[in-house]
């Protein structure tokens, strides 16, 4: 039985980050991804969002679809330290993986660091920093 996304492992939904923001970079949408691993859009949808368990051998199959190494999609997997992923990456993984109220609220939150941490620069100039900042992450 599925289990849902309020009893989702954060792994599982740090690994569907990573697949979604994977797919976005290249342009894909979840219906292009799943009919390059063989599976429907849903059950893409149910991996980004964590509401499924994505198996190891449908990982790898995912990886070698978005052309990346499991590593890219696996936080803390013993490649690469987590350091050398980049904390603007982290931080969009974790973005991604909330409902999109809750990214709204995020940004709002990452606005007014911005605007705490440059008292001289206008608010909309800050705004777009981090909107940019979160975007193009």
């Amino acid at each position: 039985m599925p289990r849902s996304s309020s009893t989702s492992n954060s792994l599982d939904v740090l690994i569907g980050a990573a697949i979604r923001a994977r797919r976005n970079d290249l342009g894909w949408s979840q219906a292009d991804l799943a009919s390059r691993i063989g599976v429907t859009y849903q059950q893409v949808q149910k991996y980004e969002t964590g509401a499924n368990r994505v198996a190891a051998t449908t990982l790898a199959g995912i990886a070698a679809g978005l052309g990346c190494s499991l590593s890219d999609l696996v936080p803390g997997d013993g490649g690469a330290p987590e350091t050398d992923v980049g904390l603007v990456q982290q931080l969009r993984a974790a973005a991604l993986a909330l409902p999109e109220d809750q990214q709204r609220l995020l940004l709002d939150v990452a606005h007014g660091f911005l605007r705490a941490g440059r008292p001289h620069a206008p608010a909309p100039i800050a705004a777009a920093a981090a909107s940019s900042a979160l975007s193009a992450a």
